[in-house]
């Protein structure tokens, strides 16, 4: 007599387990990733609030300046062949700065090549000196990295939930991982990818600081500032390279309601294509203010800022012009319906109106009206 049981499932039981498993996995799967999120959320406002201490303790030892590029050139400086300009050292090589901007790129480099060690030709590739670009833009936390005696690439720099900038930081040789590396615009020499700040990119940070922390905060007696917004709204036009310094902290009215650092790249939230660009209104990104806290704010809830070429029109605010760099990572957002997708948002943070005299959130913004008069 057989006593053994059979134990097989039958098919209506097994197709009862299967959709019990898809339900459990439709359930959890959506709450793994935002607690994904929210744990990269949580470890990108840890990395600003040591980037605030660290920026705090740089000001109590420097003069109350902000933390940022120190190396500058004055109206009576000579370079050692008699002409104006100042000699800098940067690693070996002794370059000569005709201006404070560029005095800021040789620092950059100098930075760079002593906390990597890619200095010498031979054996590893020398950082070169990247003189097209403002290195306070993707590179302001370099001079504090430095004073803290750090190396690079430092985690601090570089916020959990940039992904594609972890991906090439792990690799910087491979350019398909680097955004805008897309092969066919390697082979066609047509991606940014063949320009100096690829060789820099691997140190660069996903944290942006404002353009009023290295640049004049209110207009001269012309109504001119330093630095604008390019016709285009992506770059910025430099109209006087002596004003690029450190600015006082004291001069910062508002302290806990200015933005110093803030999540400026394509991603929000680490969630690739289906992520919001940092000005979008819809996002929420993570804010250093310059009393040291960091919150996250939702970018509804920020002043849009000011037009710095008309700072005294209370009617108008800078306006960036944001297209994907690479459609793998990126959002498309297409208002004019062209192939590649482009469209105009508010430059928050990043011009903010008054400058480091403005309020970002949790207020109205500063009147400007009367600066030009």
């Amino acid at each position: 007599m057989n006593n053994h049981f059979s134990r097989a499932f039958t098919l209506i039981e097994l197709t009862i387990v299967v959709a019990i498993a898809l339900m459990v996995a439709a359930v959890v799967m959506p709450a793994t990733g935002v607690m994904r999120t929210e744990a990269r959320l949580a470890g990108s406002r840890d990395n600003l609030r040591q980037i605030g201490k660290a920026a705090g303790q740089y000001s109590a030892a420097s003069d109350d300046l902000i933390a940022g590029y120190s190396w500058r050139v004055d109206p009576g400086d000579f370079s050692s062949n008699g002409f104006p300009g100042k000699d800098f050292d940067i690693g070996g090589e002794i370059e000569t700065a005709h201006d404070t901007l560029e005095a800021t790129q040789f620092q950059k480099a100098a930075i760079a090549r002593k906390a990597t060690g890619r200095i010498s030709t031979y054996g590893v590739e020398k950082l070169p000196v990247d003189d097209n670009r403002v290195p306070h833009r993707r590179f302001s936390l370099l001079p504090l990295i430095d004073w803290l005696g750090g190396t690079l690439p430092d985690p601090i720099m570089l916020s959990p939930l940039d992904l594609s900038h972890q991906a090439f930081q792990q690799n910087p040789y491979d350019l398909h991982s680097l955004p805008g590396g897309d092969p066919q615009f390697i082979e066609a020499d047509q991606s940014w990818a063949f320009s100096k700040i690829v060789k820099y990119w691997p140190y660069a940070s996903s944290y942006q600081t404002t353009v009023y922390a290295f640049s004049r905060s209110r207009p001269d007696q012309n109504g001119d500032l330093p630095i604008v917004p390019y016709s285009d709204g992506t770059l910025s036009q430099i109209d006087d390279t002596s004003t690029f310094r450190q600015q006082s902290l004291t001069d910062v009215a508002y302290p806990s309601h200015k933005a110093f650092q803030f999540e400026e790249f394509d991603y929000s939230h680490g969630l690739g294509n289906e992520g919001l660009y940092y000005a979008d209104p819809a996002a929420s990104i993570n804010v250093l203010f310059f009393d040291g806290s960091a919150r996250q704010i939702d970018t509804s809830d920020a002043n849009p800022g000011w037009d710095p070429s008309d700072p005294c029109d209370m009617s108008k605010s800078a306006h960036l012009l944001y297209r994907s760099i690479d459609t793998r990572y990126f959002r498309v957002y297409s208002d004019f319906g062209v192939p590649n997708g482009e469209t105009f948002m508010a430059g928050y943070y990043k011009w903010t109106r008054g400058g480091l005299f403005g309020i970002d959130v949790g207020g109205g913004e500063v009147n400007t009206s009367g600066w030009c008069q």
